[in-house]
């Protein structure tokens, strides 16, 4: 008894010394912890501002799903197994591939939790899920009845008949024409929200086999905000659309974001509230 006595006395010594929890931290306390460590990613170009926001939305789930005043100490392995199930309980629609990317996101953050010494494993057991190739394909894509069902729904979304307020009615033009860039050029969105006009490196009219003008646009995809960490330029159709965005906006400088607040030329939210 003296000897683990003195064992944990060392311990707690040490835990203390080292700035650890010696009373156990909570659930609350580590997503806070580890959301911080990731934000550190960002700086250092590991990860881009997109992703952890994702992991931040991620986390609202987790502390719906476990208490923040849970202490960790508390957790076992098995402690988030029917995640998946609770998911699409409450959350009606919820996908399988979503579930799966929030569990990866789970596991990280335990991990980083056992190496600080916060936990005592370093990873969650979950119930399997199997996920279709056409799962996975269906989640980003529309298919040609939806796109052409949406392209004709924004021609009035965004027409003055709809829309009788000037500044409301250039917001909704900015998300259309944002959806028609989107469409052309394949850029995520985050991708596409943090383009500045710099990025555009050239706007030029070709015709094609039935000598119908194109204007094609090479946008410069820079490192940092690709979520692979690699640059590269795409060329694509849709010109016209960067060319009438440039018209409408007051904030046309070579750092302004192409898609800007018309009230402080910040980067726009992707987040609109039920007006728009």
């Amino acid at each position: 008894a003296v000897i683990r006595a003195e064992e944990k006395y060392l311990k707690t010594y040490s835990d203390v010394s080292s700035g650890r929890k010696i009373f156990g931290m909570s659930l609350g306390e580590l997503v806070t912890e580890f959301i911080a460590w990731r934000a550190d990613d960002v700086d250092a170009g590991i990860i881009t501002k997109g992703r952890l926001g994702t992991i931040k939305s991620q986390f609202k789930h987790v502390t719906n799903f476990k208490s923040e005043k849970l202490k960790i100490s508390e957790l076992d392995r098995n402690s988030f197994y029917d995640y998946g199930v609770w998911r699409k309980k409450n959350f009606i629609g919820t996908q399988s591939v979503t579930i799966k990317g929030e569990q990866s996101t789970i596991n990280q953050m335990i991990d980083y939790a056992y190496r600080k010494g916060y936990a005592h494993f370093a990873r969650f057991e979950f119930r399997k899920i199997t996920i279709k190739k056409d799962q996975i394909g269906r989640r980003s894509v529309f298919s040609l009845q939806e796109y052409d069902a949406l392209w004709r729904f924004m021609r009035t979304y965004s027409s003055k008949k709809h829309c009788a307020d000037e500044a409301l009615r250039n917001e909704r033009l900015m998300i259309r024409d944002a959806v028609l860039i989107a469409s052309n050029s394949m850029l995520r969105v985050g991708e596409l929200w943090q383009l500045k006009w710099s990025d555009i490196v050239g706007i030029e009219t070709r015709y094609d086999e039935q000598e119908n003008p194109v204007n094609l646009v090479t946008v410069s995809v820079r490192a940092e905000i690709c979520k692979t960490r690699t640059s590269r330029e795409v060329v694509c159709r849709g010109g016209e659309y960067f060319e009438r965005l440039k018209k409408r906006s007051k904030y046309t400088s070579a750092n302004d974001y192409i898609f800007a607040s018309s009230i402080s030329g910040d980067r726009k939210s992707t987040r609109l509230n039920s007006s728009h």
